[in-house]
């Protein structure tokens, strides 16, 4: 797994954007243990970090807007 940009902290909850075999995600992780909470597929990329470097350079940050992330 490779983190695409710096995680959201809202509180108990750590959320990140993640890419593993060319699909990313959304996970939630448990603030104080690490654990993961949940994680939802966000999209598919055409090609994996390795063979798009650049696409590595830029920050995928998660966002809160009240109850939404």
């Amino acid at each position: 797994h490779a983190f695409l940009g710096p995680p959201l902290a809202t509180g108990s909850v750590v959320y990140a954007v993640s890419e593993h075999d060319r699909e990313l995600c959304l996970t939630a992780f448990d603030a104080a243990t690490g654990r993961v909470l949940w994680q939802q597929p966000i999209a598919d990329a055409e090609r994996s970090l390795i063979e798009d470097r650049g696409r590595g350079s830029r920050a995928c940050t998660p966002v809160a807007i009240g109850d939404l992330i």
